[in-house]
């Protein structure tokens, strides 16, 4: 009997302890992903329990769910693409189920935000970076804290570009985020995005004829264009991106413009070569929201020199409302710049130029919604650029000296769009993020073109240059598809991966059936068909390190400046010859990428990013160079010579960087980052030399024979390391930002191996030593919505002197030297202040 009692003891005390179990791994845990800005449902994010290793995705309307939870505190780990990775802490009550929302930030920044003023400032920032790409995101604060006069100056914050040059309006500026802004065709090969709408330069026709008032035909965008005062954010993405982005080489910058409701508000900026005021606002009237922004730049290039000016003005009108319960939103823009550069004939040579011309952008975009799982995103630009330029100087000539003057007018437009459907699936625990897309984009000139005075040439009287008019150039069309799917999953670790196809038509004329069966294009094309496949991936090997990186291709068309060269004039032995410089059948080219990355994320306290790039350049256009009767006799020389563009360059990159970044502690954060790069560039080709030197073959001191017309002048390479520091300090009780930078240029060398060089500095290897800037910004709030701020460049005033031995004159009759040569690399001290305020008129 005792037996029997103790058997049924132990039975109910069992009992009772599966029940206790079981009652505390019921408990469930009910959830929300909701966007922390637009409290828009975010479907499809990746909710991880850390330690349990368990991961559901939320549904279409951000919701998700955790069964047979113990009562315990849990960490839930949030990931998405293009989101940081988010933690949030849940204790799970004693009893009963518990639900959340997880307000998710697209940016950690986002999530501590304070003004200055009216500079927005982010007091955190992500220590990891959120895409596979190697990106920069630059803030309107930065921006403002930099008193950035164009999206030029913007530039200066992206890691591995000089920071030696004065802000302002005083010279043209050209964008490349990877390599030097004298590669032509990276800056070309640099895209420009306003507010969704590429910032096309493809058919830019613009003369060059020196001075100062410059020419952006044949490379990228004038960024002084664009005013600093009015972005809201830049996106600067280096290398081979997403499927979505074409006709690029080099990477993106994406700007976006203010829109939406804003207090009015008046800033004034000056330093000792450029002035500049801004006014911008954004109100609701009814269910719209407009926004205006005006501004006006003035520079002086130097300061000791009457009539040397330049002047922008810019207008910025956006409109925006939804549509179908909110569904649609919609924003159209009208973006006006009238620069009026200026050069008056005050020197010796009576040099005198303008550029009168201004530009008028106009467009749609917008994204249609029906629900939280479909999107299907559009927008529409038309692009207009008046070209009103003259140029004239002191020409000498016999009997006399004339003033030669050519002058440019006409007008440049570029069309186009883009049609792109999205769509979120979750398919065998496997989020997919499917993208489907199409673009055109048109580009001509029309109007009288250039006009040269040939009984005053510009060139001098013997100039084989002519006039010729805008109806003479071509129009280029640019058609495109493209595919992409991002998936989020788990297979042992958690992961993203990106695979995108694009297919570029460049200037397409018809179907070729045959090419259904053949290796042939299947549309024909005069510039060519490029298919561009791409890949990306982050592994998160842990919450705090990933393994990042991407292969990927990208095409690029000619510019029409290397398509259409017009007909040149030259005089050979009493007669005048003519050949066409123009290549109507010059191909687009490629480049291609291969990029590695590893982030690792200390204590939350630090972070260090590693990352390597490979890319290569093929078959892009290079001048080549054509002796007269090249067609009976191609080693003929001593005869006058023409030039076309043919596809026969290429050019190899690579480098590493290495960015060091701490948290903000107490208001104080720390950025060191590392960059070096390698460019080395050649020809597929022979060049010709019209007038080779004679040599000695036989060594007897008798010059016997001559180089080769046709010479392999192989290649020509640089290197260069430039390390970044920078250390901020932000008080949000004192209304205080203030960064001190300095970069260091521990190494920069660069040569040619040309075997048919001469002279003592032949393919002379040119390293320039170690150089240092210093520079700081302050910005200092005043009263409400006021603010002052103030920068000094290269505070020490370093010019960095150095010697340059490559340019010393040396005298082989009688073996001297002449006098040694030395170069700044640094600008002189150089400082601007900034004072703005808003208006409050409630």
């Amino acid at each position: 009997m005792a037996r029997t009692f103790i058997s049924l003891l132990i039975l109910l005390v069992n009992i009772s302890l599966t029940t206790s179990i079981y009652s505390q791994t019921t408990t469930r845990l009910k959830g929300q992903v909701l966007d922390m800005e637009s409290l828009e449902p975010l479907p499809g994010t990746m909710i991880k329990l850390q330690k349990l290793e368990r991961v559901v995705f939320s549904d279409r309307n951000g919701h998700f769910e955790f069964r047979d939870l113990g009562r315990q505190r849990y960490l839930l780990e949030c990931i998405l693409p293009t989101y940081p990775r988010y933690i949030v802490p849940v204790q799970m009550p004693a009893d009963g189920d518990t639900t959340i929302t997880i307000y998710y930030p697209h940016s950690i920044a986002a999530s501590d935000v304070f003004e200055i003023g009216g500079i927005k400032v982010e007091a955190e920032r992500d220590l990891l970076p959120k895409e596979y790409t190697a990106t920069t995101r630059i803030s309107s604060g930065e921006i403002e804290n930099l008193q950035a006069s164009s999206l030029g100056d913007v530039l200066e914050m992206i890691p591995g570009l000089e920071k030696s040059n004065r802000l302002g309006l005083d010279k043209a500026i050209f964008a490349n985020v990877r390599g030097s802004s004298t590669d032509r065709l990276g800056t070309f090969g640099t895209k420009i995005i306003l507010d969704e709408a590429p910032f096309s330069n493809n058919a830019n026709m613009q003369m060059s004829a020196g001075g100062t008032v410059a020419s952006s035909a044949g490379l990228g965008i004038d960024l002084r264009l664009i005013p600093a005062d009015n972005i809201e954010s830049v996106e600067v993405i280096r290398g081979v991106p997403s499927a979505k982005y074409g006709d690029l080489t080099s990477g993106i910058i994406k700007v976006t413009t203010f829109s939406g409701i804003r207090s009015p508000r008046l800033k004034v900026k000056s330093n000792p070569n450029t002035t500049e005021a801004n006014f911008g606002t954004g109100f609701n009237y009814g269910n719209t929201v407009y926004n205006f922004n005006l501004n006006y730049g003035y520079s002086e290039r130097e300061l000791r020199k009457e009539g040397d000016e330049f002047h922008r003005i810019n207008g910025t009108f956006i409109l925006s409302r939804k549509f179908l319960n909110e569904k649609l939103p919609l924003k159209w823009k009208v973006f006006a710049t009238r620069l009026i550069d200026e050069e008056k004939p005050t020197d010796i040579r009576r040099t005198s130029a303008y550029n009168r011309g201004y530009t008028i952008n106009t467009g749609f975009w917008g994204d249609y919604a029906p629900s939280n799982i479909k999107t299907y995103k559009s927008n529409l630009y038309f692009h207009y650029t008046r070209k009103n330029t003259f140029r004239s100087k002191l020409v000498e000539a016999d009997p006399r000296a004339y003033i030669g003057a050519l002058k440019m007018i006409g007008d440049e437009l570029n069309i186009g769009g883009r049609f792109e459907a999205n769509r979120k699936m979750i398919l065998s625990s496997v989020v997919h993020e499917f993208m489907a897309g199409v673009e055109f984009q048109y580009d001509n000139n029309f109007g009288d073109g250039l006009f040269i005075d040939t009984t005053h040439h510009y060139y001098g009287p013997d100039s084989p240059k002519r006039s010729y008019s805008f109806d003479e150039v071509p129009g280029m069309t640019q058609a495109a598809l493209y595919l992409e799917d991002r998936f989020t999953g788990k297979l042992g670790k958690e992961f993203t991966i990106v695979l995108g196809l694009r297919w570029d038509l460049y200037k397409p004329k018809g179907l070729n059936l045959s090419g259904l069966w053949t290796a042939e294009d299947f549309v024909k094309t005069q510039h060519g068909s490029f298919l561009s496949p791409r890949i990306g991936w982050m592994i998160y090997l842990s919450p705090s390190t990933q393994f990042r990186g991407g292969y990927g291709k990208a095409a690029k068309i000619p510019s029409m400046n290397y398509i259409f060269t017009p007909k040149e004039f030259k005089l050979h032995k009493l007669e005048y010859y003519s050949y066409d410089q123009s290549n109507f059948d010059l191909q687009g080219y490629y480049v291609e990428e291969l990029k590695l990355g590893l982030d690792q994320k200390m204590f939350d306290l630090f972070s260090l990013t590693l990352e390597g790039y490979y890319s290569w350049r093929d078959n892009e256009p290079n001048p080549r160079t054509y002796p007269f009767f090249y067609e009976t006799n191609p080693d003929t020389f001593w005869v006058p010579t023409y030039s076309l563009y043919e596809n026969v360059g290429w050019e190899q990159q690579r480098g590493f960087e290495a960015t060091f970044m701490t948290r903000s502690i107490n208001g104080i954060a720390l950025t060191v980052n590392a960059t070096y790069r390698f460019n080395r560039s050649g020809s597929h080709t022979l060049s010709y030399n019209s007038n080779p030197d004679p040599i000695d073959t036989d060594g007897d001191g008798i010059l016997d024979s001559r180089d080769p017309t046709w010479q392999d002048t192989r290649d020509n390479w640089n290197k260069k390391l430039l390390i970044d520091y920078r250390i901020e300090y932000r008080a949000k009780s004192l209304g205080l930002w203030f960064q001190m930078i300095a970069q260091q240029i521990p190494m920069y060398q660069l040569k040619s191996n040309n075997p048919y060089e001469k002279g003592i500095w032949a393919n002379y290897l040119r390293k320039y030593p170690n150089n240092w800037v210093f520079n700081f910004r302050l910005s200092k709030s005043l009263w409400w919505g006021s603010e002052v701020s103030l920068y000094v460049n290269n505070f020490i005033d370093d010019r960095g002197i150095y010697e340059v031995p490559w340019r010393r004159q040396y005298y082989p009759d009688t073996g001297t030297w002449g006098r040694k040569v030395y170069q700044s690399r640094n600008n002189s001290i150089f400082w601007g202040f900034e004072f703005s305020t808003k208006f409050d008129f409630k």
